[in-house]
């Protein structure tokens, strides 16, 4: 199991860089790297889980506010 820890650091590390393309998305990040910027959790959730599995990404909502990351393990169901 890919480590998630490693891909919030990287959305922190590159917060500023990240805002500045991608205001108020939620970005779908895996690998550190953003592969999708969405208007709403729900479409990023939608798209995450299409191309991956639960555990191998983080959906961050991109604002210049602090904010919590949303993780997903293989463990835990939603719904």
């Amino acid at each position: 199991m890919k480590d998630q820890n490693l891909d919030y650091q990287w959305f922190e590390n590159n917060k500023d860089s990240l805002f500045a393309q991608f205001p108020n998305k939620q970005l779908v990040i895996s690998e550190e790297q953003v592969l999708g910027a969405f208007d709403t959790f729900e479409d990023a959730l939608e798209f995450a889980l299409s191309e991956m599995k639960a555990g191998e990404f983080i959906i961050q909502e991109c604002t210049d506010a602090d904010t919590n990351a949303y993780y997903y393990n293989h463990a835990v169901r939603f719904g």
